[in-house]
Parts: C-alpha cells; sequence; structure tokens
C-alpha cells in the first residue's frame, strides 16, 4: 500500500519504510504514525523484558540458574533479573547493530531467537501423545494427541528446513547471518551440558522445572 509493486525491491533498502510510508499516506500528519510505531516498538521492548526476567526470575528461584537470579526488592520486583535481561538485550542487539547496521543486526538476532523456538515448539507437539499416554491415559486420543500433534511438527520442520539449509549451502550468506546457525548449535550444545551437570548434582532442580511458571513462592 503507497509503495507499488513494481518498487518493493526499494522497501526492503530504504532505512526507515515506515517513515517514508506516514509521509506518502499522512502528509504533515506523518508524525501520528511514527508515534503508534514507537508506543509498539515500546511495549513489545516492554513484554519481552517480563516474559524473560521472569523465567530467568523462576529458573533461579529453583535452582537451575544461580539463585540471585530470584531476589526481589522491596517492591517484590525481580531486579536481579530485570537487570541480567536488559544487559544481555544491549549487548545482543546494539553490537550487531552497530557492526553490521539495523536491518541485518536484526535478520541476525531473529534467525538466532527463532530457530530454538521453533525446536521447542516441536518438542511441545511431540511430547503431548507421551504426556497423555502416562499421566492422563483417560483423555488420550489418537485423533487430539497423535494426528493433530503431528501436523504443526511438519510445517515446522519445513520451516526450519527452508530457513537453516540455504545457511548451510555454499555459497553462504554474508556476515552476521552466517554466524546464525553455529551460535544456535552452540547454545544448544551448553544448553545440553547444563541439564547433564545439573542432572548429576542436583536433580532436585530439575525435578521442580515443572514449576517455573508457577505463580506461588513454594517449591
Amino acid at each position: 500500500m503507497n509503495w507499488g509493486v513494481d518498487k518493493i525491491a526499494s522497501y526492503a533498502t530504504d532505512p526507515n519504510p515506515w517513515g517514508t510510508l506516514a509521509t506518502r499516506a499522512w502528509g504533515p500528519l506523518n508524525f501520528i504514525v511514527i508515534l503508534a510505531i514507537l508506543n509498539s516498538a515500546l511495549a513489545n521492548a516492554n513484554g519481552g523484558v517480563n516474559a524473560a526476567a521472569r523465567v530467568l526470575y523462576a529458573m533461579g528461584r529453583i535452582g537451575t540458574l544461580p539463585t540471585t537470579l530470584a531476589h526481589t526488592n522491596r517492591f517484590r520486583v525481580p531486579d536481579v533479573a530485570i537487570i541480567v535481561t536488559m544487559v544481555v538485550a544491549v549487548i545482543a542487539t546494539v553490537i550487531p547493530g552497530l557492526l553490521y547496521g539495523t536491518t541485518s543486526a536484526f535478520a541476525f538476532v531473529g534467525t538466532i531467537i527463532t530457530i530454538p523456538i521453533i525446536l521447542v515448539y516441536i518438542a511441545t507437539c511431540i511430547s503431548v501423545p507421551f504426556y497423555y499416554w502416562r499421566e492422563q491415559r483417560a483423555e488420550f486420543s489418537i485423533l487430539r494427541h497423535i494426528v493433530l500433534p503431528i501436523i504443526p511438527v511438519l510445517v515446522l520442520l519445513a520451516v526450519i528446513y527452508s530457513q537453516v539449509v540455504p545457511l548451510l549451502i555454499p555459497p553462504y550468506p554474508a556476515a552476521p547471518i552466517s554466524y546464525a546457525v553455529p551460535i544456535v548449535a552452540a547454545w544448544f550444545i551448553i544448553g545440553v551440558i547444563i541439564v547433564a551437570i545439573l542432572s548429576a548434582r542436583v536433580p532436585e532442580a530439575l525435578a521442580k522445572s515443572s514449576k517455573v511458571y508457577a505463580e506461588t513462592e513454594e517449591l
């Protein structure tokens, strides 16, 4: 809209496409669109920090991460978890942005985040039949708990294949996108090592992992 299909290639190269669209469509009132975008960006960032800090706090509370992350201030806010989240977020976004530009940095960080999330969704779908067969056998249904979970697994595997395989086949994409898959692989390996260590040294912490999202303080 207000760009043109024949000129869509310039949309990707425009450093501020939303600003350009706002000026074309709204003229002198383009600041309204800019304010709406800023409001959305701030809300999205706030939601992301809240979600990430909540998980860090909960993992610190059950012992799968340093217990310092479970600290709360006098307002019962997980201040340490929020600070850690903010520091990591700034480093992970500002440095790639300064080195490679905002567009490449966004694609880089987005790829690193998206691949693990998709893998988590796949693992969740795969776990459904096992959970219902072991824990809720009276409710077990072949259609709901085997057939239906298979559909998103296949769809998400197709997404992983289409997005990851091109990054592994020459000619390789330019940096920093070329670093995305190795970073995700290293992240996964480190996670497996941490789980193995916790399983051997503090198995009770892993046993409490089901309470990561629990609201109660009693563990």
